[in-house]
């Protein structure tokens, strides 16, 4: 790895701060700053220094966490126009549940948002 990445996770003794040693998969090692290494999944730690994994938010489930296509701050699967207006990149998926959740990919703009929002309520 490039940059040292530094994460804050939780432990029976409550929450600690680290560095990323390396990833073995989903699984990523840590160092915390008691010199103890640790395991951890993306989906577990906060990351203090900046995006350095995919922000695209999934609907009900949270950051994306995938590896960043280099000058972007999304993953490859995730790197993609929003659905209503086709031209900014899209940041999240929609998260309207009925039997299903929509999961569209939307941007941030509230125009957007709301659109498409008005589609699952006529």
């Amino acid at each position: 790895m490039e940059k040292t990445i530094r994460v804050k996770f939780r432990t029976k003794e409550g929450y600690q701060e680290g560095n990323v040693v390396f990833e073995d998969g989903d699984l990523i090692h840590v160092e915390g700053d008691d010199g103890i290494r640790w395991k951890a999944d993306w989906n577990s730690v906060k990351i203090l220094d900046g995006k350095v994994r995919c922000q695209y938010d999934k609907p009900w489930q949270g950051p994306c966490m995938g590896k960043l296509v280099e000058g972007t701050n999304f993953c490859k699967e995730h790197t993609i126009k929003c659905y209503q207006c086709k031209e900014k990149q899209a940041t999240h998926g929609c998260s309207v549940a009925g039997t299903f959740t929509c999961s569209i990919p939307l941007c941030g703009s509230e125009e957007c948002i709301g659109t498409h929002s008005k589609q699952h309520y006529s």
